[in-house]
């Protein structure tokens, strides 16, 4: 989960970044520091992986955020799950070890 504006001020995403860890912490979920970013390794977000929030409160927190979207696994599937609709991508995944 990540509060980050795609293009607005960096002081507004550290700001908006407090107030997502602050949330998580008073829902006692358990968090860990995450980063997403495109394939290039240029453009990085702070975010957060976080379990214990139903499918339901993570798309209303991330739409409180300004999210359009929020992602979820589970063993078996990667899920993009709108903040602004019903929509539901969902897409296989797996861990691979290089040889």
């Amino acid at each position: 989960m990540q509060p980050r504006r795609p293009y607005g001020p960096r002081r507004e995403d550290e700001r908006d970044h407090n107030v997502l860890l602050d949330d998580l912490n008073r829902r006692s979920v358990t968090w860990w520091p995450a980063a997403g970013g495109d394939p290039d390794g240029v453009h990085i977000e702070k975010s957060a992986a976080v379990v214990g929030l139903s499918e339901a409160e993570a798309r209303e927190l991330g739409r409180s955020l300004g999210q359009d979207a929020v992602f979820a696994w589970t063993p078996s599937t990667w899920r993009l799950l709108s903040c602004v609709d019903s929509r539901v991508d969902e897409c296989g995944w797996r861990i691979t070890v290089p040889e």
